[in-house]
């Protein structure tokens, strides 16, 4: 499920599986390449600048490949399959009687962003957006082109609804075989847990780094 009623609330939620990075808010090495966008050496994550505030915003981007050389995509038109370039997300699967797709888009989403930091460590919550607008298809910010060219995104949200996770504080596993999975949308359990995670976590959100 994608929508989950608490307390008489709906709820959006949706996981998104990144690479695995410090801050988010530059072009550096992921620790873990398990990712064929990432393991051309030319090739650059643009999810590296998930957390990274502009204006007020940040955009997250979700599995994007681009090559810093000629701009090439590397992959294909699908959205499950581990690795390679995602084009579209279904969010009608995110609608609710509170949550309606306008233009493309859906506003109201928790995105949850999850990855590992090694081969053989468990996928876990690195982050997350609150109340973000979530589009079907790959969106261009057109005031980021002079600071980093073609950088596309599917999430956006205010930076202080953002929350990235200082690396020793990911610890909350992700429930499920997600091996092929690039957009997850989880079950009402798993959903509800998170949301109570994400609602009473302790530990300090990422400092966002400004342009």
């Amino acid at each position: 499920m994608a929508v989950i009623n608490k307390d008489g609330k709906f709820y959006a939620v949706i996981y998104c599986k990144v690479a695995w990075y410090s801050t988010y808010q530059t072009i550096e090495e992921a620790e873990y390449k398990n990712f064929k966008h990432l393991q051309n050496p030319k090739a650059v994550g643009w999810e590296s600048f998930n957390f990274k505030s502009h204006r007020g915003r940040v955009y997250g981007s979700i599995l994007m490949p681009k090559l810093d050389n000629n701009q090439e995509v590397i992959g294909a038109d699908v959205s499950s399959v581990d690795g390679i370039n995602l084009k579209s997300i279904n969010i009608s699967r995110l609608e609710s009687p509170e949550h309606h797709i306008r233009d493309g888009r859906i506003d109201g989403v928790t995105v949850i962003f999850f990855g590992k930091r090694s081969k053989h460590e468990k996928q876990v919550i690195i982050g997350w957006y609150k109340n973000a607008t979530v589009y079907a298809r790959p969106q261009t910010n057109k005031a980021w082109e002079q600071k980093i060219k073609d950088l596309q995104f599917h999430a956006t949200t205010k930076d202080l609804n953002a929350h990235l996770l200082p690396e020793d504080d990911r610890t909350f596993k992700i429930k499920g075989d997600l091996r092929q999975a690039v957009i997850w949308y989880g079950t009402d359990d798993f959903a509800l847990a998170t949301l109570e995670y994400i609602q009473n976590v302790k530990c300090n959100r990422q400092v966002y780094e400004k342009f």
